[in-house]
């Protein structure tokens, strides 16, 4: 768990510093963990789940994604997009939102010929 801890901080781009700001420890607190100097507790591996949107069993035994894909998460996300600036962005998902079962379908078909070149 050790080395995962490490990996997830790398991929967010973030410093012993602020990884551990987040999870209210200190940078060398981290650097333990990250180094098997210190154990993780069960408390520790579910804030870290928490607060950056890991799978628990990812960090846990290095199984399966590292982060999670939550339905709220995604309406965050399309929440953040409608609104912000990007006019494009907007347009896609208001698009998106107007289709019938009729064009989901079509688009289904789009997405099928796409995968397979």
């Amino acid at each position: 768990m050790n080395s995962r801890i490490k990996e997830l901080r790398k991929s967010l781009n973030l410093s012993q510093d602020e990884f551990g700001a987040r999870l209210g420890i200190t940078g060398s607190g981290i650097s333990n963990l990250e180094n098997g100097r210190r154990g993780i507790t069960e408390q520790m591996a579910k804030s870290i789940c928490r607060e950056f949107g890991v799978e628990y069993i990812w960090l846990k035994e290095g199984v399966g994604e590292m982060f999670t894909t939550r339905d709220d998460d995604i309406l965050d996300l399309i929440d953040r997009i409608l609104d912000g600036e990007n006019e494009t962005a907007k347009a896609v998902f208001k698009a998106l939102a107007a289709l019938d079962d009729s064009d989901w379908k079509v688009l289904q078909k789009i997405i099928d010929s796409l995968q397979k070149k």
